[in-house]
């Protein structure tokens, strides 16, 4: 379409701005036949491991989404955080750190944990995750594809479940590291549901991955944590 070259450079900003470990999901201009077709869907390439030369010749999945739910999800992946630092009940301190590595698309490194532990209160739980995040974000893909099996017939939309999880694991670790129950952002968490109905998904599935990563860390004092944003995406219906 005319407006294609426009939105590919548009798009090649935004996947240098992510983080390796995160999907790309780049919205592409469709072939002109099937832009008059359908004119409000966008492709989205998604990737959820570092780019490599090898990884690069492989067929990458594609999932198709209208362009309201594209946007959503690339203001998610951009600079729509749903973490909300500067309402939370974190310290100044404790904010300060969570916003720098949040805009790193980055778990707290183990020399931060160190440095900060005085305003960490739960800093085990922050040096836990840097070591097994792979595991519980498995544990909670596995559940997303139990409670949707559609999930797992789709390399392109379980790609996006393991992005989400992630991403939401990484923000879990932040409020869990002060045991907070109030991190998030209002206007930005509900741009996951917009995705989730186009992908013909409720949060079900994502509540459930969710839960099983709860269960997977199994640490008592990250339960408020994880109990606040699941209270809070069960309330989108």
């Amino acid at each position: 379409s005319r407006h294609g070259p426009h939105i590919l450079a548009h798009c090649s900003f935004l996947v240098h701005i992510f983080d390796p470990m995160d999907a790309a999901f780049v919205p592409h201009a469709l072939p002109a036949s099937r832009a008059r077709r359908r004119p409000a869907r966008a492709a989205l390439v998604c990737s959820a491991a570092p780019a490599t030369a090898a990884k690069a010749r492989k067929k990458v999945p594609i999932l198709e989404v209208n362009t309201r739910a594209a946007r959503a999800r690339a203001l998610l992946r951009g600079h729509k955080s749903i973490l909300a630092p500067e309402t939370a009940d974190f310290s100044s301190t404790a904010a300060a750190l969570f916003r720098k590595n949040d805009t790193a698309r980055s778990f707290v490194p183990v020399e931060e944990i160190d440095t900060n532990a005085a305003e960490l209160p739960n800093a085990a739980v922050a040096r836990r995750l840097l070591d097994e995040a792979e595991g519980i974000v498995a544990a909670g893909l596995a559940a997303m594809e139990a409670a949707a099996p559609q999930i797992a017939e789709s390399e392109a939309m379980r790609e996006s479940c393991r992005f989400d999880l992630w991403s939401i694991l990484r923000i879990v670790s932040y409020a869990a590291a002060v045991e907070a129950t109030d991190y998030l952002h209002p206007e930005n968490l509900p741009l996951f549901k917009i995705f989730y109905d186009e992908m013909g998904l409720t949060l079900a599935p994502l509540i459930a991955g969710i839960e099983a990563m709860q269960a997977a860390l199994n640490d008592e004092k990250s339960s408020p944590t994880f109990g606040s944003l699941l209270a809070e995406l069960a309330s989108y219906g």
